[in-house]
């Protein structure tokens, strides 16, 4: 296989039968793709259920096929009568070893033909040593179902350092996108702590999603990103709807082409344990019914949807990020991690908006500050019609404040002569002209999306 460069967004394959796009590629060339993790087997296999994953906003969903594959046909047909994709966990595949991968084709093939499918997980959160192995599957998967995708996730910077086997972070994803040829690099961060008293958002959270830009621009892949919708282990919080709306926004700062919510159901017993961890409520609880954060995520998708045919036409060059006071990074605080049977005790370092290589300008941006901390994605785009060479900007503007703090935000922008904007706040669009300053209020966890006419 060979990876041809991004037209857009989509990433041709090179067969010896053939040039394919695969089917989850093709769709992010029309919107920013949509999925949710851990969906209820009985979500999926009633009518009620599928059209609820539809009317979220969602365009595809992972799920458990069964160890025999015993719920796959049916899942995949409601899937298919509904317009979702489906990728699969399915533990046969993901365990296949090294030395028999050309066995990968047999675990698969009563479902992979399946036209609902978009492909299967392979692994997720994996440590280096098992990359090679990966390669070797992702290679082989895509070998033989060529319009199907191989999913793996990784992990986030706050992995201990025996999960990422001692490397850096920033080693970790290189090694990944050089080893195991897909054309997208999917991980997880979630940021939103607090203990009843007081929240943080997690260290490294920007530096994780600079990181990842980075490597994505370096090896050409698309940014797939998951979000946190719920609270676990009694120290990572529930969300609510401007903490949904700031990680989405903080996402397509950038350049996300996938949006994954983690999760969909409500994880473990009627208690939330796993055995691991314990889970709060996801978007449904544990008797299928909507928790509030469905209608929550299903506002941020639909504002979300508003802004996709500007955002599409960008391509991530980068950020700026103004901290202010907010980020005494170095400034160490002990903070308790607790998880069944143990507490685990952690250092806080507060430096969740330190980027490493951040921009000071761009284009006619001269510079960006504000009342508190705000952070600036920047593009360079080119709408359809427009002649070539005409690289036009645009830019997000989101309140970096801890949405936690329930604070509002005032950002300034400065230019370096007067320009026309076009402004996406809460999806709705609006025009400007600006001279050579623009002060924008941001409300608790806002982005809004710019274009510079």
């Amino acid at each position: 296989m060979n990876q041809n460069a991004m037209m857009g967004s989509i990433v041709t394959l090179e067969f010896e039968g053939g040039v394919f796009v695969q089917k989850v590629l093709e769709k992010s060339c029309e919107k920013v793709i949509i999925g949710a993790w851990s969906v209820p087997l009985s979500q999926v296999l009633s009518d009620e259920g599928c059209r609820r994953l539809k009317d979220l906003g969602l365009d595809f969903i992972y799920l458990d096929i069964g160890a025999r594959h015993e719920y796959a046909q049916q899942a995949l047909d409601q899937c298919r009568k509904y317009g979702l994709g489906l990728f699969a966990f399915d533990a046969k595949a993901a365990n296949t070893p090294m030395d028999r991968y050309w066995s990968l084709q047999d675990s698969v093939s009563d479902y992979v033909a399946h036209p609902a499918l978009w492909g299967t997980v392979l692994r997720d959160e994996p440590g280096i040593y098992d990359l090679p192995r990966l390669g070797l599957l992702a290679k082989a998967y895509q070998a033989f179902s060529a319009e199907k995708m191989p999913v793996i996730n990784l992990y986030p910077s706050y992995a201990s350092e025996k999960q990422l086997n001692g490397v850096t972070y920033r080693e970790y994803l290189q090694r990944y996108a050089a080893e195991v040829d897909v054309p997208y690099l999917s991980y997880d961060h979630y940021p939103l702590y607090g203990d009843g008293t007081k929240t943080w958002v997690q260290d490294r959270y920007l530096s994780d999603f600079e990181t990842a830009s980075d490597v994505c621009r370096q090896y050409n892949r698309q940014l797939w990103y998951f979000i946190q919708t719920l609270g676990f282990n009694k120290i990572v919080r529930e969300p609510n709807e401007q903490d949904i709306r700031w990680q989405v926004y903080c996402a397509l700062s950038f350049g996300a082409r996938m949006i994954q919510l983690f999760t969909y159901g409500s994880p473990g017993d009627e208690n939330g344990s796993t055995g691991d961890e314990v889970f709060e409520l996801g978007l449904i609880d544990r008797q299928g019914e909507k928790t509030p954060r469905y209608e929550m995520v299903r506002r941020v998708l639909r504002e979300l949807r508003q802004i996709e045919p500007a955002y599409l036409t960008c391509r991530h060059a980068g950020n700026m990020v103004y901290t202010g006071a907010a980020c005494a990074g170095g400034v160490e605080e002990e903070v308790d991690i607790t998880f069944p049977g143990k507490v685990v005790k952690v250092k806080r370092q507060k430096n969740y908006l330190e980027l490493e290589h951040p921009l000071s300008s761009f284009g006619p941006i001269l510079g960006l500050t504000g009342e508190g901390p705000v952070m600036a994605g920047c593009f360079t785009r080119q709408p359809d019609g427009q002649a070539a060479g005409r690289e036009r900007r645009a830019f997000t503007l989101v309140n970096m404040v801890d949405p936690g703090e329930r604070k509002r935000n005032r950002a300034t922008v400065s230019f370096a002569g007067p320009v026309r904007l076009r402004i996406w706040s809460y999806g709705e669009p609006r025009e400007l002209e600006v001279e050579k300053e623009w002060s924008p209020g941001l409300d608790c966890g806002q982005g809004i999306f710019v274009e510079i006419l």
